[in-house]
């Protein structure tokens, strides 16, 4: 159920705007149902959890990429 890690940086570059995160992991998923159902899942819930606890984050799904 899970995707496929694309990239993971630290080091990352704003070009325009002001978003200028301080990392960036971008995954890939069969679709946006799939990517949905993971995040949501049982498995990835204590990580999930960890993740929350000690980062401020964001999550989107671009579909069609």
């Amino acid at each position: 159920m899970a995707g496929s890690i694309l990239c993971a940086e630290e080091k990352t570059e704003t070009l325009e705007g002001t978003w200028s995160p301080k990392r960036l992991v971008v995954l890939e998923f069969e679709n946006a149902e799939r990517a949905k159902a993971w995040v949501n899942s049982s498995e990835y819930a204590p990580a999930r959890a960890l993740r929350n606890q000690h980062a401020k984050s964001q999550a989107i799904v671009v579909d069609g990429v």
